[in-house]
């Protein structure tokens, strides 16, 4: 997952800290690119930057959010997405110029 985002970086569809990855882990937990007290953005995403979450949006395992990561305040658009389609097991959220020019 931290190479998908690197690689949205890296082709400008989600610049700067725009963008997220989510990745179904079962029923009721995904693991989605979190923003951390140093944040720096999509292309320097690193395995820590990705973290265990609920679809109610807490923490999918204990400590997840102790140091100081907190899931996108997209959360919302990963998880109705998981929660409709349970034949979707991942959803990107980028931004390419192209759409939002």
């Amino acid at each position: 997952m931290a190479l998908a985002c690197r690689v949205l970086a890296a082709r400008d569809l989600a610049p700067g800290i725009l963008g997220h990855i989510s990745l179904r882990v079962d029923g009721d937990r995904l693991l989605i690119r979190c923003r951390g007290p140093r944040e720096r953005g999509l292309a320097f995403t690193t395995a820590e930057d990705i973290r265990l979450v609920t679809l109610d949006g807490t923490e999918g395992a204990a400590g997840e959010f102790d140091d100081g990561y907190q899931p996108p305040n997209e959360l919302p658009l990963h998880t109705e997405v998981l929660r409709a389609r349970g034949d979707v097991n991942a959803v990107v959220h980028a931004h390419p110029a192209a759409v939002v020019a």
